[in-house]
């Protein structure tokens, strides 16, 4: 490993075998993160080192819990149908609490023969039983689990839908939700895992120069936007009706760890069950899926989302299951039953779609909005790209032009030529990851 990373990472690997119950740990296998830096340039890496026993690859980029900005990331790498690698992008506090829980990747492989709950913690990783979830009392514990309640700080939680059979059955974290469009729930479901609950217990000691490099760059990216509230809409295509039901029903905003920019809104609905008001709330990180509802259903939108993630079910999808006309009641029916099948990506093209090209947009789980990046002469892929490999929100990279490959790199290195052929590397990465 060059020297610049090792105060990035802990250099460590937790393996779970659901086939054995064993769990086994291990360095970082030579070389991988010398080639490919981190992120999703090492989970593709350990994928392929894991072939053949199915591995769901978790894994956080060198940046990944730093003084960096919106450094919260985490990346899922799984293969679906053995021909397509997906890298579904974690957000909120997700990598931070895999990273400082003492492990930088856990690698899933096998099938469990009963439901169970894995625990990542304390250098530790605990194959659990997954009963509390399971039977009558199921909906009431995952709600609770995915509100905080009783439980580590990330929480990524199958749903309803993927027991259901549903091919986009999302991973979801929490209450959050999920940028999980390429049915990583589903294939989680058929590992029988219910939960991998991730909680932190100690730290990274990152360099010291990075708190005062930290302090002055994030100070100068809340100075770009006076209203930080829609940079997100105002970006997208097709995201003015998605505006207008933020602003409608805002409560409040959510930032993830580290970052200048609460883009995550907090909206208060009303909808009524069984002739009965009901007043509910949601958590809008999945902006690309409540952009599909809003344009579809802008009158129970919100009531709708609400049902897709506490049911897992990806809000695109949903929304092709739907249509516009059904009745609420009958529109939640459906997300509550949902219908078996392979994992679908919506209705058809995006708002957007020529922002990027399809494949490249499911290879990053087909969940980041499809925002034209502001920084000249960059693409869709080269940012996200960059923010998957170093464990940073690649939305920020999409909507911050002043934010270049160097402000991030200088945290891990001050000189200038290591970088540059960091750099380099990295570019490299990112064509193995979406050529």
């Amino acid at each position: 490993m060059d020297v610049f990373l090792k105060s990035f990472y802990n250099n460590r690997v937790a393996h779970v075998d659901l086939n054995t119950s064993r769990v086994e740990f291990m360095p970082v296998p030579p070389g991988m993160l010398s080639e490919a830096i981190g992120g999703a340039g090492v989970t593709r890496l350990l994928h392929e080192h894991f072939a053949g026993q199915d591995p769901i690859v978790l894994g956080c980029g060198p940046l990944t819990g730093s003084f960096a900005p919106a450094s919260c990331l985490m990346v899922a790498t799984f293969s679906p149908d053995t021909k397509t690698l997906i890298h579904v992008p974690f957000l909120v506090n997700s990598g931070p609490q895999l990273k400082f829980s003492g492990f930088d990747f856990l690698v899933i492989t096998g099938q469990s023969p009963e439901p169970v709950m894995l625990e990542v913690m304390n250098d530790a990783v605990k194959i659990s039983g997954a009963g509390m979830l399971e039977g009558e009392i199921s909906r009431r514990e995952r709600t609770l689990m995915s509100r905080g309640r009783f439980c580590p700080e990330a929480i990524l939680l199958t749903g309803e839908a993927a027991r259901n059979g549903v091919g986009s059955a999302v991973l979801s974290l929490g209450q959050w939700g999920s940028l999980d469009k390429e049915g990583l729930g589903s294939y989680a479901e058929k590992k029988n895992i219910r939960a991998i609950t991730l909680l932190a217990s100690g730290g990274i000691a990152f360099p010291g120069e990075n708190l005062e490099q930290g302090s002055i760059l994030m100070k100068e990216l809340r100075a770009r936007y006076k209203k930080r509230q829609y940079v997100v809409q105002d970006f997208m295509a097709g995201g003015q009706a998605h505006r207008k039901l933020i602003r409608k029903h805002f409560r409040k905003s959510h930032a993830c760890f580290h970052c200048p920019l609460a883009c995550i809104s907090y909206l208060e609905f009303t909808s009524r069950n069984g002739g009965k008001k009901r007043t509910g709330g949601v958590f809008l990180m999945d902006h690309e899926g409540f952009a599909a509802l809003a344009a579809l259903r802008p009158l129970d939108a919100c009531t709708l989302m609400h049902a897709c993630i506490e049911q897992g079910l990806d809000p695109l999808r949903a929304a092709s299951l739907i249509g516009a006309e059904a009745p609420t009641e009958d529109a939640l029916k459906t997300i509550r039953e949902g219908l078996p099948g392979s994992r679908s990506t919506g209705t058809g093209p995006a708002p957007g779609s020529d922002v990027v090209p399809d494949e490249v947009f499911m290879a990053f789980g087909t969940g980041i909005p499809r925002i034209r990046p502001q920084a000249p002469d960059a693409s869709w892929q080269s940012r996200v790209g960059l923010a998957m490999i170093l464990g940073i929100c690649p939305i920020l990279l999409l909507t911050y032009p002043d934010l270049s490959p160097d402000h991030l790199l200088s945290f891990i290195s001050p000189d200038a030529g290591f970088r540059d052929d960091l750099h380099q590397r990295i570019r490299s990465a990112l064509n193995s990851i979406a050529p």
